[in-house]
């Protein structure tokens, strides 16, 4: 049976961007985070790490929706995935803003992400988004 861990999001938006905030717990009995990834690459995943999704249009049976995965350094990549019969295009320049932060007890993470990033023919409120948020956990494993 898997421990709990405790991990949570908040989501806001201006105009312009939204901002999404994961606090979780640290490692137990003073375990330190893994963060052995020290460049923009997808074996980010092997870290202590954490995703965030996005999709423009949940309702779309063909279109993009992207994700964010970073690890406690900073680093990490963008992926653009395709759904249904939508053109997949890897590459994605996120130009999101990650800032990271410790507590005795937690990681905590602030994103920004510019909504010209991912799309430019809808605005923040146009409609519904689909935005999802995880947590990856190394330790313990």
């Amino acid at each position: 049976m898997m421990d709990q861990r405790r991990a949570k999001s908040y989501i806001g938006a201006t105009a312009t961007d939204f901002y999404i905030a994961i606090i979780s717990e640290l490692p137990p009995d003073g375990a330190k985070l893994i963060a052995k990834i020290k460049r923009d690459i997808v074996k980010v995943v092997l870290d202590d790490s954490f995703e965030v999704w996005i999709d423009p249009q949940p309702d779309s049976n063909s279109s993009n929706f992207f994700q964010g995965l970073y690890n406690s350094l900073g680093k990490g990549v963008h992926l653009r995935h395709a759904r249904g019969g939508g053109k997949n295009v890897p590459k994605w320049e996120g130009k999101l803003e990650i800032v990271n932060g410790f507590t005795k007890t937690e990681w905590i993470t602030e994103v920004r992400i510019p909504i010209k990033a991912i799309t430019s023919d809808r605005k923040i409120t146009d409609g519904v988004w689909g935005i999802s948020s995880c947590r990856n956990w190394k330790q313990p494993w």
